[in-house]
């Protein structure tokens, strides 16, 4: 209760099965409906910018390698 946790998972790659290698992705933005957080972190870059706006929590990745997690907190 009070924390969302989303999981990403990196895709791209050289269309090769199974997968040698993935493409990083910049500045990944994301829109999540809910409450205003207390906090936006993940776990490969720590504190991570984000807005809320008209009940919908916007969060920019700034990379995204082969996995990521994002916690939003007080939500």
């Amino acid at each position: 209760p009070g924390r969302a946790i989303l999981h990403m998972v990196n895709n791209t790659g050289d269309m090769v099965r199974p997968i040698a290698e993935t493409i990083p992705v910049h500045n990944l933005q994301v829109w999540i409906r809910g409450g205003r957080p207390t906090g936006v972190r993940s776990l490969t870059s720590g504190e991570i910018p984000w807005r809320y706006k008209d009940g919908e929590i916007a969060v920019t990745v700034p990379r995204l390698g082969l996995y990521d997690i994002v916690v939003l907190d007080g939500i």
